[in-house]
């Protein structure tokens, strides 16, 4: 059973870094303009309210995300107490 839910915090620890590695490029193309410094392309005026909203929106499906995997793993466990 403790390994189970060793698994489960490993799930959930990659949802997070995954979540906060699409944060960070977003703000790697936003505020340090990647694109521009790395790979030629047009440089772009910092515009920190698109940037708010996408984390915003990540956010939010950040928190859908482990909530519904929270969810699966509660009834995974709920349906191994019949077995």
């Amino acid at each position: 059973m403790k390994k189970q839910r060793r698994y489960e915090k490993l799930i959930l620890l990659l949802e997070l870094l995954g979540f906060a590695g699409v944060l960070f490029l977003i703000w790697l193309d936003e505020y340090a303009d990647v694109p521009f410094r790395y790979f030629g392309a047009l440089k772009a005026p910092p515009r920190p309210e698109e940037f708010w909203f996408e984390a915003v929106a990540i956010l939010l499906l950040g928190i859908g995300v482990v909530v519904a995997t929270l969810w699966v793993f509660r009834r995974i466990r709920f349906l191994e107490d019949f077995i």
